[in-house]
């Protein structure tokens, strides 16, 4: 599996791609059918938005969330996408 992170407006953080790998590690065993995973986080106004695209062999997958916190917005995001891996 390939994946993408970008940051728009927001500073990268080393810490903050540790935490994606690791959720994305949690779910390794889900992503059979995935060839690309693109995320985005981003500055909303006084908060963040975190957003992610699949793009799976059967279908696709997009979701985004927004909060004060980047870490929960991508925790909120990660959670609806590993549900959707466990539903194909």
């Amino acid at each position: 599996m390939n994946y993408n992170l970008s940051y728009h407006h927001v500073d990268h953080s080393g810490a903050f791609e540790q935490f994606l790998e690791k959720k994305l590690h949690s779910m390794n065993r889900l992503m059979n059918g995935v060839g690309r995973v693109d995320f985005v986080a981003d500055r909303n106004g006084q908060g963040f938005r975190f957003s992610a695209r699949v793009n799976g062999k059967k279908s696709h997958f997009y979701s985004k969330a927004d909060s004060a916190n980047v870490y929960q917005a991508a925790a909120k995001v990660m959670a609806r996408m590993k549900a959707w891996l466990h539903k194909n």
